[in-house]
């Protein structure tokens, strides 16, 4: 364009870090197609990529798996501390003396109705499953 020109030049910006190292495909932020063709470069045949993906996701899958069982390993401990706790304070509450007594009459009834109810279900629960597996 020559210098007399009446329209003002315009400058395209230059690129910012995340857009460089997005086109360089050595960031992290690559898309699906480089990490195949990075698969590709390694000299593995189709057959070998598909059986790694499998062994990933069957890796990932157990890992989830471990992660829920420590969640309800957490939770039937959880369960256990808090139903002794209940089955503590319905003991006290029976044997101390009246001036120790926190409970009212109504309240140790529904605790005991929780405690007895409890084992109970449990006892039952336990001998259904052992009757169905």
């Amino acid at each position: 364009m020559p210098e007399s020109s009446s329209e003002p030049e315009h400058k395209i910006p230059g690129l910012s870090p995340e857009e460089k190292e997005a086109l360089s495909g050595s960031g992290t932020q690559s898309d699906n197609g480089t990490a195949e063709s990075r698969m590709f470069e390694t000299g593995q045949s189709a057959e070998e990529i598909k059986k790694n993906a499998e062994k990933a996701e069957a890796a990932r899958t157990e890992h989830f798996r471990d992660h829920f069982e420590k969640i309800i390993v957490f939770g039937v401990y959880a369960v256990a501390v808090f139903f002794a706790l209940v089955c503590l304070c319905w003991t006290l509450n029976i044997i101390l003396p009246d001036k120790w007594r926190w409970l009212t009459d109504a309240e140790i009834s529904k605790l005991q109705g929780f405690v007895t109810g409890g084992v109970i279900a449990s006892t039952a629960l336990g001998q259904i499953k052992k009757r169905i597996g």
